[in-house]
């Protein structure tokens, strides 16, 4: 599990060190950050064997927001 989030941030540094000078608001950086993450969170959920239901998730972040 820990090569797993050792890549994760490697992945999030490398991103924003290739892609300082392109991004031109914030965003495009809050999108990054988002879709990196739940990238992290599908491989976690692979590795511990347990299914993630993303219409469950989605419908639950949702409810929050209202």
């Amino acid at each position: 599990m820990i090569p797993l989030i050792v890549c994760y941030a490697l992945f999030i540094c490398g991103g924003f060190v290739l892609h300082r000078r392109k991004w031109q608001n914030t965003k495009e950086k809050v999108i990054f950050v988002a879709t990196t993450s739940l990238g992290l969170v599908m491989w976690i959920c692979i590795f511990v064997r347990y299914p993630l239901d993303l219409n469950k998730a989605i419908a639950v972040i949702l409810d929050g927001l209202r």
